[in-house]
């Protein structure tokens, strides 16, 4: 149980099971608040961070309690709240709940938010081994060196949970529409500030030409710490359970949190910033030295909206972009481009000519596409789909409580219609980033709802006889409204 009176926390004995970074769900207040929790062989410990000496409360785990995942946006149980309180915030992606005794009369669920998804597989495994009485998983493995880089990092004031330290979060929401995570430069004549892009992630940094050592060994450490971390799901596949281990290889690496903060600087450019017209690639990171990019003056903010006098176009590919360079190069010796800057609002004309002997010679410019103010249009052109698309199939999830099983059909066609039968039908969906798709673990209702806020993409089969084969586009859009 939590106790009601700060007690000193007991630092003796053997080492935890676990420590680190978690999000709790206050029984009386119904806020989120990030606490540092710390695993021993009879319970949860929490303060208010690694160095706080003065325990703010404790829960007793034996052979009784429970551990769950928690879906992002579920309701909470009765029993995790008091009767005054009431639920400031939603439940946020990456959260489990512990079920204990409490006071020895009932029992009491307590909600915690966890970082990232192999953060959260952590913990539930631990605690789950505690439940069952098995020893601790800390002796199976030497120590992560990247898991002990995070505790120092957390014990500095600086965070924990990934590279790129997570900010303390006050209250946890749906990963969905994430937002930037700073505010960039205030353009000429504006008073709200640009929205910020992301740095490079881990993986980026590690993969990048010159990475240096350090950061390929973080990416290794870290990829090696999630994999050990991984369990296999049962209820799935063994295809779907090697997707599962790739997003979150994929979350922890920082590449998932680094897409959707992407997705969301672009959103809001397109929204609030962009001049009526205009289309293309936009610059988001300074570009490499001794790079064409650098050399005739690219930099962050800078719209590519013309390529050889031809304004570009809601849709075009950052492949088509290449072939005009290409051809541009390979034809005349040189490739014009005119960009629009969103700091500055001034346009130029950059006029760059092809190195000797080089017409396959590439920018060296970091760029992403502004999404479609149209999301119909946006949502079929991102997929490549067009005309018929009644004999697209789809892979189905029933979702029974915190958890999503197969589907027995598991072959649905994506344009049906609504039955009673496949009202409990789920997918998973994935959202256009450019020319790619960026899963992020969340499920949606195959045919139960009236209007999507945004275009959603899911994987497509057609069949062939009894069987479910991919063929053309790998994805399709659900349809923005049924």
């Amino acid at each position: 149980m939590f106790a009601s009176m700060p007690m000193p926390v007991i630092t003796t004995g053997p080492p935890p099971r676990r420590q680190g970074w978690l999000t709790k769900l206050g029984f009386n207040s119904g806020k989120w608040q990030r606490r540092w929790m710390v695993l021993t062989d009879s319970g949860l410990v929490y303060t208010a961070g690694p160095n706080d000496k003065g325990e703010k409360g404790r829960l007793f785990i034996d052979s009784s309690s429970r551990c769950e995942f928690v879906v992002p946006g579920s309701e909470v149980t009765a029993n995790a709240l008091s009767p005054a309180a009431r639920l400031k915030a939603p439940v946020g992606e990456f959260t489990f709940k512990v079920t204990s005794s409490w006071k020895g009369s009932g029992v009491r669920a307590f909600y915690m938010t966890a970082d990232n998804q192999p953060d959260c597989d952590g913990w539930m495994n631990e605690i789950t081994a505690l439940i069952q009485g098995q020893p601790s998983k800390r002796g199976a493995a030497p120590a992560d060196p990247l898991a002990s880089a995070m505790a120092m990092m957390g014990a500095m004031g600086m965070g924990a949970g990934g590279m790129g330290a997570a900010p303390a979060r006050a209250a946890p929401a749906p990963a969905a529409h994430a937002a930037p995570a700073s505010a960039g430069p205030v353009p000429a004549g504006g008073s709200r500030p640009l929205p910020a892009f992301p740095g490079p992630s881990m993986a980026q940094k590690a993969t990048a030409p010159g990475g240096n050592m350090l950061d390929m060994m973080k990416m290794a450490s870290t990829a090696m710490a999630t994999m050990k971390a991984h369990q296999q799901d049962p209820h799935l596949s063994a295809q779907d359970n090697a997707i599962m281990l790739a997003q979150k290889l994929q979350t922890n690496t920082g590449m998932e949190g680094h897409d959707q903060q992407l997705i969301a600087t672009l959103k809001d450019l397109t929204d609030n910033f962009l001049p009526a017209g205009m289309a293309g690639f936009v610059v988001t990171e300074p570009p490499a030295k001794g790079t064409l990019g650098e050399q005739y003056g690219f930099q962050v903010y800078d719209l590519i909206f013309e390529v050889e006098g031809t304004p570009l176009q809601p849709g075009c590919s950052l492949q088509e972009f290449g072939n005009a360079k290409a051809n541009a190069f390979a034809q005349k010796g040189s490739f014009s481009v005119r960009v629009h800057n969103f700091v500055t609002g001034g346009q130029r004309l950059i006029t760059i000519l092809m190195p000797p002997g080089k017409p396959n010679a590439v920018l060296g410019i970091v760029s992403s596409q502004l999404p479609h103010t149209d999301q119909a249009s946006a949502a079929a052109a991102a997929a490549g789909m067009t005309g018929d698309m009644s004999d697209l199939y789809v892979k189905g999830w029933l979702k029974s409580g915190a958890m999503y099983i197969s589907a027995g059909q598991n072959a649905y066609p994506l344009m049906g219609p609504l039955t009673s039968e496949n009202e409990n039908v789920y997918v998973k969906v994935f959202r256009s980033h450019g020319s790619m798709m960026v899963g992020t673990g969340e499920y949606h209702p195959l045919y139960n709802y009236h209007q999507l806020s945004e275009p959603l993409f899911v994987e497509v089969w057609r069949m062939m006889g009894s069987m479910m084969v991919q063929s053309g586009n790998k994805y399709a859009p659900l349809p923005m409204s049924r």
